[in-house]
């Protein structure tokens, strides 16, 4: 199993874009639970975006992704990391 860096500009935020965010933060919430999603982050200003996602390849990691209904605004390329370090915390969203 392979833990893969994502990162990624975000767009502007429009009204599809944020119809689709309680969507998206219920995948996110599913990824976490099922061991798939390491870590996910967005910047203050909202105009990055980082992830880990755990999956045997990248392709599967893109299979990942796919879940989460924003990933059609991003262009995300994939780093394979070979070690991570965590402190598991839980974060209030703003928006």
């Amino acid at each position: 199993m392979n833990v893969f860096f994502v990162e990624s500009d975000l767009p502007d935020l429009n009204a599809e874009f944020l119809q689709l965010l309680p969507r998206h933060r219920k995948a996110v919430d599913r990824l976490f639970t099922e061991g798939k999603l390491l870590m996910y982050a967005v910047n203050d200003d909202r105009t990055k975006w980082w992830c880990t996602v755990k999956a045997d390849d990248e392709f599967k990691a893109m299979e990942i992704l796919g879940e989460m209904p924003l990933i059609k605004f991003l262009s995300p390329p994939f780093t394979t990391l070979c070690c991570t370090m965590a402190v598991s915390s839980s974060c209030q969203v703003l928006v």
